[in-house]
């Protein structure tokens, strides 16, 4: 069995206020848009009690962030942001007694 799967986040703001063209708010402190695919191929044998998968998420590797904070506007100079997992894969077994 195989199975494909995607997932979109739109554009959010890193902060409460609309930043200004050019400024650091502006540059730095919005979240861009992503879009994240996985796969996942599964097999299992006739008897329906053996189970081997084998899963890669964020498949293209997409580096992205998924929130921002933004401090500029409050004087503290700075914007911290939280990114988002890198491909990962895994392998999975199972065995039903």
């Amino acid at each position: 069995t195989a199975r494909l799967d995607t997932s979109f986040q739109d554009k959010l703001v890193g902060g409460d206020l609309v930043a200004s063209a050019g400024t650091p708010s502006a540059l730095y402190g919005q979240v861009d848009s992503y879009n994240l695919t996985n796969a996942r191929v599964t097999w299992r044998n006739a008897e329906r009690d053996l189970e081997a998968a084998f899963e890669v998420t964020n498949l293209a590797d997409k580096y992205y962030f998924v929130s921002k904070f933004d401090l500029t506007g409050a004087g503290a100079g700075a914007i911290a942001g939280q990114p988002g997992r890198p491909r990962e894969w895994a392998v999975t077994l199972k065995k039903k007694f």
